[in-house]
């Protein structure tokens, strides 16, 4: 079978798009794995962070007085913390 040179155009088109869209998706696909790893990665270093340190700063803070060093420490320890189950839910995709 024969074809002509309009139907070898369209398919080179065709075979092009496909390609094209192949790749796209391949892209898009790997920037989300990737996103999902380093998010994962990023959210298990910070749980370590806290089972790390957490005896030191139970000798070190908790038994000091309330200044506003230790009120600053704490919120930004305990604060980030309470974000990691939303972030957790949220990377599920249930929102």
């Amino acid at each position: 079978m024969a074809y002509s040179t309009a139907d070898l155009i369209d398919i080179h088109k065709m075979y092009v798009l496909n390609c094209l869209m192949r790749a796209l998706l391949n892209a898009t696909c790997f920037a989300m794995f990737s996103d999902i790893l380093i998010n994962n990665h990023l959210v298990s270093s910070q749980i370590l962070d806290y089972l790390d340190t957490f005896g030191a700063e139970v000798t070190y803070i908790w038994a000091e007085p309330w200044k506003l060093g230790k009120l600053l420490f704490l919120l930004s320890r305990y604060f980030t913390l309470t974000g990691i189950p939303f972030f957790i839910y949220c990377e599920i995709g249930l929102l």
